[in-house]
C-alpha cells in the first residue's frame, strides 16, 4: 500500500456559533471543489474569516486553524505527526462529531475522507513517545552510591558466632542506634488546593500527626520544620517568603498532643524555598559516631523549588555530611515535572519517593513510612535492597500506567474512527469500496499503535529488570566485601526476583489481536457492505 501524504484540515469542526454562517459558506466552497482543491481547506477558511472580519470593521487578528492529524499509514509518521483532532481525547462530543460528518462533502476520495475523520477524532501520540523515551535506560547508580556511602560508615557486620552470645558475655553492648526524623512541611499557596474532599494542607497535617505516632517513643526524636509560610505567593512578598523557614516543633521526643497544635496554625500561603529548608534542617541533625544515629528527612510537598535554590545540591550536601541523611518525599498531587524533580531528591540520598494522587494513596504511603521507622536498625544492605526494590516497583508502575494509557487512547480513537466511518457510509457520503479501504487504514493504525505500546512496554521492562538485578549484585558484592553473608541478601531478594520474572513473562505474552473486516457481501447485506 502506498504511503498517504495528503493532509486535510477540517474547518467545520472548529467553528463556534459566532462563525456558523461563515462555516456554511466554507462548506459550500469545499463541496464545489471536491478533489483538486480539497487540500486548500486552510486557505478557504482563512479567506472566509478575512471577509467576516472586514465586514465587521474590526482589526482583530485571525486565529490560526489548529493542525489536524495527517492520514499517514506508516507508524513512524503517525508517531511524529503534530496534529490532533478537534474532538479528540477529553474534548469528544459525539453530537458535534455526527453533525460535522453530516456536513461532510459527498464523494471525497478515500484518503481525503479518512483525513476528514482524523481531523475530527484523531489523536496525537508525540507525548506518549516522549513518556516512553524518558523511561528507557534506567539508572540506579546514584541510589546505590548513596547506600554504599551509608554502608561505609556503618560498623562491619557482626562476626561473633551465635554460641558466644549465648554464653553470657559480660562485655558492654553498644547503645542501640537512635532515630531522628525531620519533617519538612510545604506551606506554599498551592497547598491550599484540593485533593479529594480536603485541601492538600489538611492532608499534610493529618500525615504529620500519623507519622508522629509511628516514631518509636523510646529511641526516636522528631522535628517539624515549615517553609513557604511567610508573606504570600504574590510577587511583592517573594523575598520574604523565600527567606524564611522555621522549626515549629522539636527536636524532641514525639508527642502527638503537642505536634498537632503546632502544625494546626500553619496556613498555605507563600513560595517554595525547598533548598533553604533542607539546608537549615541539615544544621540541626545529630552527627554522632557511625551507627549511633539514623537521620531521616521527610518532605511533604505538592511542588518544587521556585525561589532560585538547588534542592538536589542541598540534598547531596546533607547526605554526604556526617549526619548522613536519607530524604523521603511524599508528593501530594504533583505535576509531571515537579514529580521528576522531587524524585531526584530521594534518588541521590537513597530515600523513597511516594506520589499521592488520591486520598487513599496517603494511607499506604504512611504505612510504608511507619515500617521504615520500625526497620531502621536493620543492616544497611537489607535496607539498600529494600530501597532498590521500591524504586524498581515505582518505575514498573509508571511504565505500566503509560502503556495502559497509550493502549486506551488508541482503542478509543479506533472506536470513534470506526463509528465515524460507518456513519458516513450509512449517510451515503462514501461507497462500500471507500468504506472498506478507510476501515483497513483504521485497523492498521490501531494495530500499529497498540503494537508500538507493547514493544516499548516489553523493551523498557526488560531494561528495568536488568538494572535492578545489577544493582542487587552490586549491593551483595559490597556487603560480602565488608564481611557480610551473601545468602542473607539472596533470601531477601528472592521474592522480588520471582515477581519481576512473572511481570516479564506477562509482558512477553501480550500481543495485539487481529481486527477482521469482511468484504461486503461475505457477511451481512451484500449491497450495503455492512460488517458483522
Amino acid at each position: 500500500m502506498n504511503r498517504l501524504t495528503s493532509r486535510v484540515l477540517v474547518t467545520l469542526v472548529i467553528c463556534v456559533p459566532l462563525f456558523a454562517g461563515g462555516c456554511a459558506s466554507v462548506m459550500q466552497r469545499i463541496q464545489e471543489t471536491t478533489g483538486s482543491r480539497i487540500e486548500n481547506v486552510d486557505q478557504l477558511a482563512d479567506e472566509e474569516r478575512a471577509e467576516s472580519v472586514e465586514s465587521e470593521g474590526t482589526s482583530a487578528k485571525r486565529q490560526d486553524v489548529p493542525k489536524s492529524p495527517a492520514p499517514h499509514i506508516e507508524l513512524s509518521d503517525i508517531l511524529r505527526d503534530e496534529g490532533r483532532g478537534e474532538y479528540a481525547g477529553d474534548r469528544y462530543d459525539r453530537s458535534r462529531v455526527l453533525d460535522a460528518l453530516t456536513r461532510m462533502p459527498k464523494g471525497l476520495a478515500e484518503d481525503k475522507a479518512y483525513a476528514y475523520l482524523l481531523g475530527l477524532v484523531g489523536e496525537n501520540y508525540r507525548e506518549d513517545v516522549s513518556a516512553f523515551d524518558s523511561m528507557k535506560n534506567p539508572d540506579y547508580r546514584e541510589r546505590l552510591n548513596a547506600w554504599k556511602a551509608y554502608g561505609a560508615k556503618e560498623p562491619p557486620p557482626e562476626q561473633e558466632p551465635p554460641e558466644a552470645k549465648q554464653a553470657g558475655d559480660q562485655q558492654q553492648q553498644p547503645e542501640p542506634k537512635k532515630l531522628n526524623v525531620v519533617i519538612l512541611l510545604d506551606a506554599s499557596g498551592s497547598m491550599g488546593g484540593k485533593l479529594g474532599d480536603k485541601t492538600k494542607m489538611e492532608w499534610a497535617k493529618q500525615a504529620i500527626d500519623e507519622l508522629a505516632r509511628s516514631i518509636p517513643a523510646d529511641t526516636g526524636t522528631l522535628q517539624v520544620r515549615v517553609f513557604g509560610h511567610k508573606g504570600s505567593n504574590k510577587t511583592e512578598d517573594k523575598e520574604l517568603s523565600c527567606s524564611v523557614t522555621e522549626s515549629v516543633y522539636g527536636p524532641e521526643k514525639p508527642d502527638p498532643l503537642k505536634v498537632k497544635p503546632a502544625v494546626d496554625a500553619i496556613k498555605a500561603t507563600g513560595y517554595t524555598p525547598l533548598a533553604l529548608a533542607i539546608q537549615e534542617a541539615g544544621k540541626s541533625l545529630p552527627q554522632g559516631e557511625p551507627g549511633t544515629w539514623e537521620n531521616q528527612l521527610i518532605v511533604i510537598s505538592d511542588g518544587y523549588e521556585n525561589c532560585g535554590g538547588d534542592p538536589v545540591r542541598a540534598a547531596r550536601e546533607v547526605h554526604r555530611s556526617k549526619a548522613l541523611t536519607g530524604i523521603h518525599v511524599i508528593a501530594l498531587d504533583t505535576d509531571e515535572q515537579a514529580s521528576k524533580d522531587l524524585e531526584q531528591l530521594a534518588e541521590v540520598t537513597g530515600g523513597n519517593f511516594q506520589p499521592v494522587e488520591k486520598p487513599e494513596d496517603l494511607q499506604k504511603t504512611l504505612a510504608d513510612r511507619g515500617n521504615g521507622f520500625k526497620n531502621y536498625r536493620q543492616p544497611w544492605a537489607i535496607r539498600a535492597l529494600n530501597s532498590l526494590v521500591e524504586a524498581h516497583r515505582m518505575d514498573e508502575r509508571r511504565l505500566n500506567r503509560q502503556h495502559s494509557m497509550m493502549v486506551e487512547k488508541a482503542r478509543q480513537e479506533y472506536t470513534r474512527l470506526d463509528e465515524a466511518n460507518d456513519f458516513i457510509k450509512a449517510q451515503g457520503k462514501i461507497d462500500a469500496k471507500a468504506w472498506k479501504e478507510i476501515g483497513s487504514w483504521i485497523d492498521h493504525r490501531w494495530k500499529q499503535l497498540g503494537g508500538y505500546a507493547d514493544l516499548r512496554w516489553k523493551e523498557i521492562g526488560t531494561q528495568l529488570n536488568r538494572e535492578w538485578l545489577n544493582g542487587f549484585r552490586e549491593i551483595r558484592k559490597e556487603w560480602e566485601r565488608k564481611g557480610g553473608e551473601g545468602q542473607m541478601l539472596d533470601h531477601a531478594a528472592k521474592s522480588h526476583e520471582s515477581e519481576s520474572l512473572f511481570r516479564q513473562m506477562f509482558r512477553d505474552y501480550q500481543s495485539r489481536g487481529d481486527v477482521i473486516r469482511v468484504e461486503p457481501g461475505d457477511v451481512g447485506n451484500a449491497e450495503s457492505g455492512e460488517r458483522p
